[in-house]
């Protein structure tokens, strides 16, 4: 039984079962015990994928489930949950000598994935780590040459599952995502959608685009669609994702960051030569996102479509310039709340969006003769480079009113396991 109603359980392939089946480890799990407080903590020693499987099925709040260095086949589930103060925590007894070849679900509440490592991992369209429980944290893993080929987009690591789950309050953090395909890291947005993430101090280093279709973006909070997006766009999930190295991510219609519906934060970031020009950190769609005091070196500046977004305090560059480059509101096909244009996907056209402190050029209006309806009502302050209105109106110029904070740029020392 899972521990909230609305979460099912994952399908597990045949290969994977036939994988644990094969296991020949068999041997009884080694075990320790501690008491802290009222809760129980067990250290559990496993090595191999039987060991492992036992375990998982086995847990109980407090377990710290520790994996010998060698390869573990097949896929995994942990359905227990843990407690608040005492996470199932599993995790390499040597940081990334343990490697998963397989998938991991992390389905019950407070549980905790931590220095492990996929390495030339193929999961045939889907995640590698699936987190659809509560207060679930990925941290200091490793994900080296892996990733989605058949243009499925479900990310790398991906919170929540589209109708079964809210997997509300995950932590992503610390992580290394090398030569990987399409997306790092995805947030389900689909009702009921999964809340409060928070993403941070990860270092993304390079998409492989192969033959893949689709974006290829480092962090996607909403997974986007066609049809009958309009209810994704305006559900807020109040994602952060801050304090994040991206290098050359995000090529053919992805992007470095990017947002497909409402209420997230994006700051501090570092996005350095993506992957075309237009990899860039972009709100697609929805309202009151914000982008504020990032940097962004060799690639095209944030952008934002939708509603009532605030962009505060941004450098980019200008190594790379133009329409559809340059930072800005763009313009659009219709208005967010134009039900009957966003039931078909379409995209809306920035509205009463606020610029202020930004470093670089400036374009109100990017896009092409297809989005026809202009920028609106654009408030900016005190901005440093260039202002080009391309296609916008009722556009005021003011005054700075508050202190904007500084951008930072991050290098590889302050992200990724080996971060203090």
């Amino acid at each position: 039984m899972y521990p909230h109603a609305d979460v099912q359980r994952p399908a597990w392939s045949r290969r994977a079962a036939l994988g644990l089946l094969a296991a020949a480890s068999c041997s009884v799990l080694a075990t320790s015990a501690r008491a802290t407080g009222d809760t129980f903590h067990r250290t559990v020693a496993v090595d191999g994928a039987r060991q492992l499987a036992d375990a998982l099925a086995t847990a109980t709040p407090g377990d710290d489930i520790v994996l010998a260095a060698g390869t573990y086949d097949g896929d995994f589930l942990l359905q227990q949950s843990g407690l608040p103060e005492a996470p199932i925590r599993v995790r390499a007894a040597a940081a990334h000598q343990a490697r998963l070849t397989g998938r991991l679900f992390l389905a019950g509440d407070h549980a905790v994935a931590q220095h492990l490592e996929w390495r030339g991992t193929p999961v045939e369209g889907d995640s590698i780590i699936e987190l659809t429980g509560r207060h679930c944290r990925v941290t200091r893993c490793r994900f080296i040459d892996v990733g989605v080929w058949n243009g499925a987009q479900r990310g790398i690591v991906r919170v929540g599952a589209p109708g079964n789950s809210r997997a509300d309050h995950a932590e992503i953090s610390y992580n290394y995502f090398k030569d990987f395909a399409q997306r790092g890291i995805c947030v389900n947005e689909h009702d009921p959608g999964s809340r409060h993430a928070h993403i941070f101090r990860n270092h993304f280093d390079t998409n492989i685009l192969g033959d893949s279709k689709g974006g290829k973006d480092g962090v996607a909070i909403g997974i986007g669609g066609g049809a009958g997006r309009q209810p994704d766009m305006l559900r807020e999930l109040h994602a952060i994702v801050e304090y994040n190295l991206l290098e050359e991510i995000g090529g053919g219609m992805g992007n470095s960051l990017q947002s497909k519906c409402s209420g997230n934060i994006f700051r501090f970031n570092t996005v350095r030569n993506a992957s075309s020009r237009m990899a860039r950190i972009e709100i697609r769609s929805g309202r009151n996102c914000q982008v504020i005091g990032n940097a962004v070196l060799g690639t095209g500046g944030p952008v934002v479509l939708g509603d009532d977004h605030l962009v505060i305090g941004n450098y980019n560059d200008g190594a790379k310039s133009g329409n559809w480059t340059d930072m800005g509101p763009m313009a659009g096909v219709s208005d967010l709340d134009d039900v009957e244009s966003m039931a078909a996907g379409r995209q809306p056209a920035a509205r009463n969006c606020l610029f202020a402190g930004n470093i670089g050029i400036l374009r109100l209006g990017s896009g092409t003769r297809d989005w026809p309806m202009s920028v609106r009502g654009t408030i900016i302050e005190g901005h440093q480079g260039e202002i080009v209105e391309q296609n916008a109106v009722d556009t005021l110029y003011r005054e700075p009113t508050f202190e904007v904070p500084r951008y930072i740029v991050l290098g590889p020392a302050d992200v990724g396991p080996s971060a203090a």
